[in-house]
């Protein structure tokens, strides 16, 4: 895979530290593509989570419009400071019960 890195060293945990106390190893390229790991949940979503469906099997975990709404209003919450408790009343089979892991 084309954006694949190894992560196996728990790298994504610490970026909240200062990127000059990286391992030495990486790549400022390989900082970046972590950095938009831990900063873009749906492209991590879409690259390296998967999800079993009822009808196709294992996918991978592409957001839908519904999830993607309520992913950019919880952010927006969290760039803003406010609380981020927020209760979904939805109908069923919408996706809300996966995004929420």
């Amino acid at each position: 895979m084309e954006n694949s890195i190894d992560i196996s060293q728990g790298y994504i945990l610490n970026l909240r530290k200062n990127t000059s106390e990286l391992d030495s190893s990486l790549t400022n390229q390989n900082i970046e593509k972590l950095q938009r790991l831990k900063d873009d949940l749906p492209y991590l979503a879409r690259n390296f989570l998967k999800i079993k469906t009822k009808n196709e099997g294992i996918i991978n975990f592409n957001f839908s419009n519904i999830q993607l709404d309520a992913h950019r209003r919880i952010e927006e919450r969290k760039r803003q400071g406010k609380p981020c408790k927020i209760i979904f009343l939805k109908s069923r089979q919408v996706g809300m019960s996966s995004t929420c892991f």
